[in-house]
């Protein structure tokens, strides 16, 4: 049977859903201007501290969920249909799976390039160089338009009437991928070119920066080495690798998110205990001077607003949301990778002096997560509200301190 008379079929046994699908499409498509209007909106509304609240971030960050969605409904929905009808043919289920990674590589990379839009949330509320992020802008659209077009030929001969051609056709396109996924991670990620060679620059001293030659390297390294893999025979095995490979980057970028999404909070409650704390002190200098009320006011509010609007939440507290996203992101790829390859079972299978690696691993993973939330936890209990609560210096200073104690407390008694 056709595949589009199937196709067609299915869409038609269900009229409703089909529907819906189309419309909520077309309307978030029809929608798009007023939604691009109301992202700038959101970032007017942050400029000033006496404005600025988390809660038009959190607008923000849903419409720019709703400006990427509507290039993934379609595709996810037909994958979803023809799931259905998959018992008819071989090719029917690989056009099945090729729409729905389409679909999702559509979403991951849809939200990646609205989140980099100008005047949207990245430049707007994150912070990020205009110059950084319409490259990562431009790398994720070269991305998706060099693999994008690949998926569906390839998926299409997975199954069992068509895997036949999938040693010639589907090696193809998978090598096709995997090169211009190479070429293109080669141009943008370059350390000293690409999209983080300001970061680079400007902070040579992190982690992040440190090891730029080892991750770019590695992005590199790892598609090229599978097109050997492919090559070599092991197409099944290239093509899974792929995907992980996909999925770690996903990972990675909306780990990237995510840390931004957090340490906004923290600037907002920084920049209103700055402004306070200036407020305070122009007011002792006015009451000094003895300034007219009204015109005391006036002056205060604007220069306050025009100088405070900077990036000022503690580099303790930045330190530490870096940490635990890096730890966070880290744990998560590792679990991709592991349900892939057996990287439980090699590292329990290995042992150094009589411990096995995986518990080794474990335990340096605990001990970096304790170790960093000891060494940054004032900054962040100053910024979670204990300034507002403890007005005493040495108060906050023990509180500190003894919450620190408590976290090494905590993981000795996990530890033994």
């Amino acid at each position: 049977e056709n595949g589009w008379e199937v196709l067609l079929q299915a869409l038609k046994g269900r009229p409703i859903l089909t529907i819906l699908a189309i419309l909520a499409s077309v309307l978030l498509l029809a929608g798009r201007q007023f939604l691009k209007h109301e992202l700038r909106e959101t970032g007017s509304q942050i400029r000033r501290i006496s404005t600025d609240h988390y809660r038009h971030t959190l607008r923000a960050f849903g419409i720019t969920v709703l400006l990427a969605l509507p290039w993934s409904i379609l595709p996810l929905y037909l994958s979803w249909c023809l799931e259905r009808e998959s018992s008819n043919s071989d090719w029917i289920r690989g056009m099945s799976r090729g729409l729905e990674w389409l679909g999702l590589m559509l979403a991951v990379s849809a939200m990646l390039i609205e989140s980099c839009r100008a005047g949207g949330l990245g430049i707007d509320h994150f912070g990020w160089s205009r110059e950084g992020a319409h490259r990562f802008r431009n790398m994720v659209r070269a991305l998706l338009i060099g693999q994008a077009p690949l998926l569906i030929p390839m998926s299409s001969t997975l199954f069992e009437d068509n895997f036949r051609h999938f040693d010639s056709m589907g090696r193809l396109m998978l090598n096709l991928a995997l090169i211009i996924t190479a070429a293109i991670l080669a141009r943008y990620m370059h350390p000293k070119t690409g999209v983080f060679a300001k970061t680079i620059q400007r902070h040579p001293e992190r982690t992040f920066s440190r090891f730029s030659r080892l991750w770019y390297a590695l992005m590199i390294l790892i598609p090229a080495s599978l097109v050997i893999l492919a090559s070599a025979g092991w197409v099944i095995t290239a093509m899974v690798l792929t995907l992980v490979f996909d999925a770690t980057l996903a990972v990675a970028a909306f780990g990237v998110l995510a840390y931004c999404m957090i340490l906004r909070w923290f600037i907002i409650k920084e920049r209103r205990l700055a402004l306070e704390k200036a407020l305070e002190e122009r007011k002792a200098r006015r009451a000094a001077l003895e300034e007219p009320e009204d015109q005391a006011d006036e002056g205060i509010m604007a220069e306050t607003e025009k100088e405070l609007d900077l990036d000022v939440v503690g580099e303790q507290t930045r330190r530490l949301l870096r940490s635990l996203t890096t730890i966070g992101v880290v744990v998560l790829v590792a679990t991709i990778w592991s349900k892939t390859l057996p990287l439980n079972e090699v590292l329990s299978g290995a042992s150094l002096f009589g411990v096995s690696l995986l518990s080794i691993a474990r335990g340096t993973l605990l001990f970096a997560v304790v170790y960093t939330l000891s060494r940054n936890l004032p900054g962040l209990l100053e910024l979670s509200g204990l300034r507002n609560l403890v007005s005493d210096a040495g108060t906050r200073y023990a509180i500190s301190t003894i919450g620190q104690y408590s976290v090494a407390v905590s993981y000795t008694h996990l530890t033994l």
